[in-house]
């Protein structure tokens, strides 16, 4: 165990024994493997029972806002019966660990994507099935009980999503301008929006790949990560998961979600296209920024640079997929993949 996880784990106890009588903490570990927070799994055992708990660590700016928006959107949804973790503690102290931070229950269990991978058959489209019937569940809750505040936009304009979706892009390039490479990408969405109303508003998970389900032994699926909870127009989120599934050396992997979740809905999706677009962006500006600018000024753990980096592959792949849907090219993005290269 390093220093840093000793402090982490002697803090940790301290701050339980506020509220628990605890005897000790064992099995530390860290389990970070996203982009974004620290996430460590530990063991706290009490007199006569042991509990298995996970500590979710935000870092960077806006980490107090995005730690309750993840809490609150977690508990609402165990609430209502959704296949979430049950969380225990927010934390905005920043005494402990200098940042604000979750307690929650560890789901013991198999990450989705490696049981996904070595499957075959009928136990493959089972699991595939499973994945895409629970994004179909999510997407079919009432928005308004995980998510009671009012929305920034007009629930009732067909319109008002996407404009404020377009409202809230123009934001960030305004905030870190060196972005605006990316702005022929932002006028061929604007030049498209009025294709795309929204018919109805879905809680959307905005991170929703087979790594964020737990498989259980009992067969059941929990799923993790939800430091992007939102409400907003479904497509969003598929076409998220979508390119995800796709760009990491499984380009089928794009069919195959979105023919499993029109055929559990029972319908075709008009427009995925224009939110594959948005997608495309949206993972092509975390990088640019993260690349040029630092990854905390998106609220990125500073290792998830090195993580880009090692990606070459992906990032390549994000430039071809958005040349082939819309033609245009990031001059900017090339160069600094071959930066990275060198």
């Amino acid at each position: 165990m390093t220093l840093i996880d000793n402090e982490i784990q002697s803090n940790l106890l301290r701050y339980i024994k506020q509220t628990k009588t605890i005897k000790q903490i064992s099995n530390l570990t860290k389990i970070t493997s996203g982009w974004e927070n620290e996430v460590y799994s530990f063991t706290a055992e009490y007199d006569n029972r042991r509990e298995g708990l996970i500590l979710r660590i935000y870092p960077g700016d806006h980490a107090e806002w995005k730690s309750a928006r993840e809490f609150n959107g977690i508990k609402r949804l165990y609430e209502v019966g959704f296949p979430v973790p049950k969380v225990h503690t927010l934390e905005h102290d920043l005494s402990i660990f200098g940042k604000p931070f979750i307690i929650m229950e560890k789901i013991n269990g198999r990450e989705g994507w490696k049981v996904i991978d070595k499957s075959y058959g009928k136990e493959r489209d089972r699991l595939i099935n499973q994945f895409c019937q629970i994004f179909a569940n999510l997407h079919d809750l009432d928005w308004r009980l995980i998510h009671p505040d009012p929305l920034p936009f007009d629930e009732n304009d067909p319109y008002g999503f996407i404009n404020f979706l377009m409202q809230k892009i123009q934001g960030y390039v305004d905030q870190f301008p060196d972005a605006k490479v990316l702005m022929p990408v932002f006028d061929w969405l604007m030049d498209r929006r009025n294709n795309v109303p929204c018919r109805r508003l879905s809680v959307v998970h905005m991170d929703y790949h087979p790594a964020n389900l737990i498989l259980k032994d009992n067969g059941d699926a929990i799923i993790i990560d939800w430091t992007n909870i939102d409400v907003g127009d479904f497509r969003m989120d598929l076409a998220w998961t979508m390119l995800l599934v796709s760009s990491y050396g499984n380009p089928e992997g794009r069919d195959i979600v979105l023919n499993e979740y029109e055929k559990i809905i029972g319908h075709k999706i008009e427009q995925i296209g224009y939110f594959e677009v948005f997608a495309l962006l949206r993972r092509l500006f975390s990088i640019f920024v993260s690349l040029t600018i630092g990854a905390d000024k998106l609220g990125m753990r500073p290792e998830a640079i090195e993580n880009m980096k090692k990606n070459i592959k992906h990032i390549k792949t994000l430039c071809n997929l958005l040349h082939q849907k819309t033609g245009i090219s990031i001059p900017e993005m090339e160069n600094l993949i071959e930066e990275i290269k060198h």
